[in-house]
């Protein structure tokens, strides 16, 4: 298991207008706000379409996923999440999975495509910034396709809690922390 102990630096609060693809618009958001990498939390709204893939197998230990599956709305976005990083050329990059309710009353879910998922009304969600911490997505050798690699950020610590530390490695050890910031453990 790989991890990285972070906090929040700030939120960044977005929303998604009518006709707007929904992906382009966060990363157009955050870029924006210099916000270059985030954790997604929480996504509510609408789009006219959304454009989803799910795994469907495996072949020679690889992952294999499934055509796009396309939903024609309106569609209610029920609940979601996922991370803005950065890929192994240091492009940003969303990676977002929704579960959503289509108009026939069925519930469908999925990782959601770069494109072809406008806007109906609204969506709004959260744009965590982490602190201490890079996100980036590289190719799993095993698996076949790109996951998160959280890495730590050597000497960056929760402000005026002392509790993180950068360990080495690329990887955060906990030492002591403190979730109430007037307290110390």
């Amino acid at each position: 298991m790989e991890h990285a102990v972070t906090f929040i630096r700030k939120a960044l609060v977005v929303r998604a207008e009518p006709g707007e693809d929904l992906v382009p618009a966060l990363i157009e958001a955050a870029s924006a706000a210099h916000v270059r990498e985030a954790l997604i939390s929480p996504v509510l709204g609408s789009l006219e379409r959304i454009r989803l893939v799910i795994p469907v197998g495996r072949e020679a230990g690889h992952l294999i996923f499934s055509d796009p599956i396309d939903y024609e709305g309106p569609v209610e976005i029920i609940g979601g999440g996922g991370f803005l990083c950065r890929n192994e050329g240091g492009e940003p990059e969303l990676h977002l999975h929704l579960t959503v309710c289509l108009a026939s009353g069925e519930l469908a879910g999925g990782h959601v495509l770069p494109s072809g998922n406008p806007v109906l009304a609204t969506v709004e969600c959260g744009l965590l910034v982490p602190g201490g911490v890079r996100l980036v997505r590289r190719r799993d050798a095993r698996l076949g396709v790109p996951v998160l690699h959280p890495e730590a950020r050597h000497g960056q610590a929760h402000p005026g809690h002392g509790g993180l530390h950068a360990g080495g490695g690329g990887r955060t050890r906990r030492l002591r922390v403190s979730l109430h910031p007037t307290r110390q453990v």
